[in-house]
C-alpha cells in the first residue's frame, strides 16, 4: 500500500485532531432534546456511535503524535484520549442535569473506540519512515 496519502504536515494533522476533540465536545454537551431519538430502535446503537467517534480520535491522536516524533507514539497518548472520553461522561452528568447522563457503557464504548483507533493507526502507520512529514 502506498502511504504518500497519509503524510500530510503536522500541523494539519493536529488541527484535525482538534476539530474532532471538538465534534466530540459539542456532541457531548448538547441538550438531549437536541439530539434525534434512535429511529431505528437497535439496541447498543448509542455504543457503536460512542466507540465510532472515540476510534477516530485514537487513530487521529495516533496520527498527530506520529508527525512529532521520529518513533511510534507513546501509549499514554491513548490513555489522555480515553480519559477525555470520563471526562465528557463527568460533564454531562454535571452540565445536563437528568436529560444526559453518566453512562460506565459509554465509557467503555469510549475506551474501546480509542484503543481500536489507535491499534490500526499502529497497524497502518507504525512501519517504515511514513511518520515523517
Amino acid at each position: 500500500m502506498d502511504y504518500a496519502e497519509w503524510t500530510f504536515s503536522r500541523g494539519l494533522r493536529h488541527l484535525l485532531c482538534s476539530l474532532h476533540l471538538a465534534l466530540i465536545t459539542i456532541l457531548s454537551l448538547l441538550p438531549a432534546w437536541f439530539l434525534p431519538a434512535s429511529v431505528t430502535g437497535v439496541v447498543g446503537l448509542d455504543k457503536v456511535v460512542h466507540a465510532g467517534l472515540y476510534g477516530i480520535l485514537g487513530a487521529l491522536v495516533y496520527w498527530a503524535r506520529a508527525a512529532d516524533r521520529k518513533g511510534p507514539p507513546r501509549a499514554g497518548w491513548a490513555l489522555g484520549a480515553m480519559g477525555y472520553g470520563v471526562l465528557m461522561e463527568v460533564l454531562q452528568l454535571t452540565l445536563s442535569g437528568v436529560r444526559r447522563g453518566f453512562s460506565w457503557g459509554d465509557i467503555l464504548a469510549n475506551a474501546v473506540g480509542v484503543a481500536a483507533g489507535w491499534l490500526v493507526m499502529q497497524r497502518l502507520l507504525g512501519r517504515g519512515d511514513i511518520h515523517k512529514t
